[in-house]
């Protein structure tokens, strides 16, 4: 554990061997604790963007990761080029269990000249149906501040979904740019 302090150097080692003896190390990572968010890299500062997020229900909306804005760290994801029906969203098939109740958060920033609509939903496919939740809507985002978004996913007893996903709409194609950060799903 890394204390809390202004760190000035940092050194790992290996040892407790027998001397004579080889040790051969690779690929070593030093990786934060996990957190528990289902939503991998939602803070969005790997190298690429990380499988899961896609530009859903039709193509066209470009989704990129970029150092242009940011809540936490150094980078978001930037929504644009946006398209009808075409809406940045994340695939949670297959991490959602029948029963649970999840806690979903992200921060929303646009472009546009005034206040606007963005509106977080879920979607799950389940044996009876599909079924759309909305999580968050907020008709009064501001233009250039982050605003939290956030809600509770719960699925039902009945209900392994087929299809889980998370996404971002009812913004207006007016509106040039959207960026998310900070994007989260944790079990409660």
């Amino acid at each position: 554990m890394i204390p809390d302090c202004e760190l000035v150097d940092v050194a790992i080692f290996f040892e407790g061997t027998s001397a004579g003896v080889d040790v051969y190390l690779d690929e070593v990572q030093v990786l934060p604790p996990p957190d528990g968010n289902l939503v991998v890299d939602g803070g969005f500062e790997g190298t690429a963007l990380a499988a899961g997020w896609s530009a859903w229900w039709t193509g066209g909306t470009g989704l990129a990761l970029t150092g242009e804005q940011a809540t936490e760290g150094t980078q978001s994801l930037r929504v644009h080029n946006r398209a009808e029906n075409s809406n940045p969203s994340y695939d949670l098939s297959g991490l959602l269990e029948n029963g649970s109740s999840y806690a979903v958060s992200a921060q929303v920033r646009h472009t546009g000249p005034a206040d606007t609509r963005v509106s977080l939903t879920a979607k799950l496919a389940c044996s009876d149906g599909d079924s759309y939740i909305g999580l968050a809507d907020n008709s009064a985002v501001a233009a250039d501040t982050w605003t939290p978004l956030s809600g509770t996913l719960e699925v039902p007893a009945d209900c392994s979904p087929g299809e889980a996903r998370i996404y971002f709409e009812n913004t207006p194609l007016e509106i040039e740019t959207l960026y998310l950060d900070e994007v989260s799903v944790t079990a409660m």
